[in-house]
């Protein structure tokens, strides 16, 4: 045991700070060295435990930044191709504690806590997906509160919010890696739960922003539709268009010179069609008007009246 894993565990972590329902294999069990839960909690909210999974972040984050290495002329084709999985060795995450840590790591300590690297993995894509990762997404929200209430332009304040949306999904690590856990979810429940809190948190950090903005500016929603409808739908349409952006650089989607984007002009559609003006109807009639078509049971009416 190194000396810096008898570095004594943090005291009990505040509810947001416990790293405990985060880590799904150091904690498990099945997966864990400890015996006990007590045991293992203590080893997840260990300073030395962060360290690890923050210097696998900081290796994360250097491998979604453009390539700026240059190949070598002894790499092989397959290793000029790779850019994924070779940063996640063990002593690569233990190199990185030592340059950007407070603690060091060893062989001992890291597999003391993750004794195969598919754990290691597991634990951090979920510690990427932790909640207090996305401060910066529920921030947008909060700055924008007040000017989508009562700025005195709403539409300007509405493309100006979608923007830092959109931006704010694009520098973040951790949305990048929700693309990851996306394709593997599958196979690692825990990361499905780790999303669904973020979707969640996020959700629950607009949610009110939209509900004060419409209220505030003396409007409502058409029948059927809620609050809930438009956190989900534009969540939706930033995690889509942000990735359109991320992975196409041909696409015309966000202007930095106007802070504007496509993600703007989706959320005042969004808006257009689902604020009631007057008229009382749904969603669907609004739309059945606009193509010329009755109801169903208007139309088979008007049908049976034909025939007599």
């Amino acid at each position: 045991m190194s000396q810096d894993d008898r570095t004594p565990p943090s005291p009990d972590p505040a509810a947001e700070d416990d790293l405990s329902p985060v880590l799904p294999c150091l904690t498990s069990r099945q997966s864990s060295t400890r015996k006990t839960k007590e045991a293992r909690n203590a080893l997840a909210n260990h300073p030395l435990t962060r360290e690890y999974l923050d210097a696998g972040l900081r290796l994360m984050a250097g491998q979604f930044r453009p390539e700026t290495r240059q190949a070598d002329e002894d790499d092989d084709e397959w290793s000029k191709q790779s850019a994924f999985f070779d940063w996640l060795s063990a002593q690569k995450v233990i190199d990185e504690v030592s340059r950007g840590g407070k603690l060091r790591g060893n062989q001992g300590t890291f597999e003391d806590r993750w004794p195969y690297k598919d754990y290691y993995i597991q634990d951090l894509l979920s510690y990427a997906l932790w909640v207090r990762h996305w401060a910066q997404h529920a921030a947008v929200a909060e700055e924008f509160a007040g000017p989508l209430t009562t700025g005195a332009d709403f539409v300007q304040a509405v493309h100006e919010a979608s923007y830092w949306s959109c931006r704010a999904q694009l520098s973040s690590t951790s949305s990048r890696v929700w693309l990851i856990a996306s394709a593997v979810c599958e196979r690692y429940p825990a990361l499905k739960t780790a999303m669904g809190k973020v979707h969640r948190q996020l959700n629950g950090s607009w949610a009110p922003v939209y509900q004060a903005a419409i209220a505030g500016r003396g409007l409502q929603l058409r029948p059927g539709i809620t609050i809930d409808h438009i956190a989900e739908i534009l969540s939706a349409l930033s995690i889509g268009i942000s990735l359109r952006i991320a992975t196409d650089d041909d696409a015309d989607l966000i202007d930095d010179e106007r802070q504007q984007s496509l993600l703007g002009t989706a959320a005042l559609a969004v808006l257009a069609s689902c604020i009631d003006t007057g008229d009382g109807r749904s969603l669907e009639e609004v739309i059945r008007e606009i193509v010329g078509q009755h109801p169903p049971q208007a139309a088979n009416g008007q049908a049976r009246l034909n025939r007599a």
